[in-house]
């Protein structure tokens, strides 16, 4: 099997993605698990919902069908962030985790898996992972990839100001979602570790169009900007307050 250094290939493949458009992803991952001796590689992204997990483009490669989170290997690994080995032996499912949120797995193919290979591929499904969430600031092909129907206006607006659905540490793990989640109205959430604490922020405003989800999205901004000022809960309430007050004026 010819294999380049593993060091080597992973610096090589952060020094790559840098001018890496990211719909190249994907092919930068392939070949990078060409010269760490596997016979090819694709990347999966959950959806919205986490129903399912859709291959990324990669060119010149045929399109991936899309897998069920609850009826495949490659779901298995997503579920239960563990790699997963098919029954041949030749296939990997590597999941991909940003810290302690899932977004999807990688599949990773070849002839046979030693422990070491094992530990390369899980570099390379990190490595991807944290190249995938820088890329998606902007690009959408993350977002292109997590949805399976139109999003209304409304819930655009309040989806590009929600922080990931899934954040965390050693000592705390905080976990939200939204629905209907491609029509979404009034309803957001925020969450932030802040020194040895966790600040939670749940918003409904009433109704169901887009002047509740920009209602939501004001008092949201309002939270965060006060939050971040060093402001404390008792800050925060009335700041929301004042802001909706000039909203709906």
């Amino acid at each position: 099997m010819n294999t380049q250094p593993h060091d080597k290939v992973l610096s090589e493949l952060l020094a790559g993605s840098r001018l890496t458009p990211g719909r190249g992803l994907a092919e930068l991952v392939a070949r990078t698990g060409l010269r760490m001796g596997l016979t090819g590689t694709a990347v999966y992204v959950a959806d919205l919902q986490q129903d399912t997990l859709q291959a990324l483009p990669q060119s010149p490669a045929p399109e991936e069908p899309a897998l069920g989170v609850d009826t495949s290997l490659g779901g298995l690994a997503y579920r239960e962030e563990r790699t997963q080995r098919s029954a041949d032996g030749d296939t990997l499912w590597v999941p991909m985790i940003d810290g302690v949120e899932r977004l999807g797995v990688m599949k990773a193919t070849g002839h046979g898996f030693d422990p070491g290979l094992v530990d390369r591929c899980e570099a390379l499904a990190a490595a991807a992972a944290l190249l995938l969430v820088s890329k998606s600031t902007h690009s959408d092909v993350l977002i292109e990839a997590e949805r399976r129907r139109t999003m209304t206006v409304q819930a655009e607006l309040l989806w590009a100001f929600l922080p990931p659905r899934t954040i965390g540490t050693a000592q705390v793990t905080s976990s939200a979602c939204l629905e209907p989640a491609y029509d979404i109205g009034g309803d957001a959430f925020d969450h932030s570790l802040i020194d040895k604490g966790l600040h939670l922020t749940l918003l409904d405003s009433m109704g169901h169009d887009l002047a509740s989800g920009g209602a939501s999205a004001a008092g949201l901004a309002a939270c965060r900007a006060t939050r971040r000022s060093g402001g404390s809960l008792a800050d925060i309430v009335p700041e929301i307050d004042k802001i909706l007050d000039q909203w709906f004026a």
